[in-house]
């Protein structure tokens, strides 16, 4: 595991460079602006959850955003869990998959708002060795708003940096 440093915060976060496996999973998309962000995670994860449960479908582990930002400053998102089983959408609840392949990964701990400080951190470590985004992060809560000092993961598909490319 390496150290990257958020150079805005000064926060230094371990980075690990792993091997993702594709996971299926079920979620709910939309556009929103940064102060709606809160408010559709919230909907969409008890929407997926209520949907999850039926079909002989199973959460398979904890809930994720996966998230870009558009040009107008808006994010589009895309908030679910993984699960098992036979994967059916159901009205605003999409099927869709994490992608596998090479990643860096760390953890975030604290404010979800600042999480975005992670984000930078994986994007300088990708930059200083020689790797590119392959794909939009994510985030995955491993705990939530109630702990003190809540542990979000943020990974960022990787591939490596072809040049000029």
């Amino acid at each position: 595991m390496d150290t990257a440093q958020d150079r805005g915060s000064g926060v230094a976060y371990e980075v690990e460079q792993v091997t993702l496996h594709d996971q299926p999973t079920l979620v709910v998309r939309d556009t929103v602006d940064e102060a709606g962000i809160g408010p559709f995670v919230g909907a969409a994860f008890a929407r997926v959850a209520e949907v999850a449960g039926q079909d002989g479908m199973h959460v398979s582990g904890p809930p994720f955003v996966r998230l870009r930002p558009d040009a107008d400053g808006a994010f589009e998102l895309e908030a679910g869990f993984p699960v098992s089983g036979m994967v059916l959408g159901q009205g605003d609840v999409k099927a869709s998959h994490l992608p596998g392949g090479p990643a860096l990964r760390t953890t975030h701990r604290g404010d979800y708002a600042r999480s975005r400080d992670a984000h930078e951190a994986l994007h300088g470590y990708a930059a200083q060795h020689g790797l590119v985004p392959a794909g939009d992060a994510w985030e995955v809560y491993l705990d939530g708003p109630d702990v003190a000092q809540p542990r979000t993961v943020v990974v960022l598909p990787t591939r490596p940096g072809g040049g000029s490319g």
